[in-house]
This record gives C-alpha cells, structure tokens and sequence, in this order.
C-alpha cells in the first residue's frame, strides 16, 4: 500500500535529489548504488502522509545514545522518510538535504547550503549542493579517522 498523495513522479524526485551527490561516486570518496532488495539497503526509503511540518526525516540505527550516521553498520540501515503530500520540487530538495545526512553530514547555519536545518527561510530554494557542501563532505572523508571500529 502506498501513503496518501504518493505518485511515481516522487520516487523520481528523491533519485534526481540523491543524484545530486553523484560527484562522491565519481571522485571515490564514497560507492553507493540503488538496490531493489531492502536486505542489501544501507539506507531504506519511505513515503509517509504522516509528517507534520517536515518534508524529510532520516532516523540513524540505535547506537548507544551518540546522534549522528552510522550508515556502515550492517543490519541496522538508516531509514528516510518523505512527505508524500509534498510536490516533487519539494521532495527533490528534501531528498538531497536527507542524503546529505546519510552520507554524514549535520545540518549548516549558512542558509544557501542544501544542508541548512529548513526548506522556510533558505536563500537556495534549488536542490543544488554548494559548494560549502562539497567542501565539507570531501572534508568528512578525506581527514582520516582517529579511530576505527569494526562492528560484530
């Protein structure tokens, strides 16, 4: 069954949004691929006619009360959600500001960053990634870690 308001023309939003990320594939910063089986999904995406005053929310795998992605642990995807109700602009920009948080990154206090916290009151109503985006996603994956785990 599908949420109220969804139409296929959304799932094609949320692509063109996650296609906006592409350059990470491009430059080996990160390897993602859209999979047709969720068993194989580190990120499961949903349509909800549920959400109030959001467009998208990306929810992490529980992780010891710390709050930010952990994508890489398998078994545990990260789920996103859209708001079926919205318009596919809308939801192409929704989607490349919660891929942005699947890939790692928080939200930005520079209102023209796909990043900033809100669609209300950003100065880049495109689903373009800034360029202080890309900065700081190439920043994210270039620094190395200090740390490493490996989960069981």
């Amino acid at each position: 069954a599908f949420a109220q308001g969804y139409n296929p023309a959304q799932k094609s939003a949320v692509l063109a949004g996650l296609s906006q990320w592409s350059f990470l594939n491009k430059e080996k910063y990160l390897s993602y691929t859209v999979v047709n089986d969720p068993s194989h999904a580190d990120v499961i995406v949903f349509w909800t006619n549920r959400m109030v005053a959001r467009s998208g929310y990306t929810s992490y795998p529980p992780s010891q009360g710390v709050s930010y992605p952990l994508a890489s642990v398998r078994g545990c995807p990260v789920v996103v959600q859209f708001n079926s109700l919205d318009s596919p602009t809308i939801m192409a920009r929704a989607a490349c500001h919660e891929f942005g948080h699947c890939f790692g990154l928080q939200h930005s206090p520079n209102k023209s960053d796909i990043m900033y916290e809100t669609l209300n009151g950003s100065q880049n109503p495109s689903y373009n990634i800034s360029d202080c985006d890309q900065l700081t996603i190439r920043a994210l994956y270039r620094v190395p870690a200090d740390i490493y785990l490996m989960s069981n």
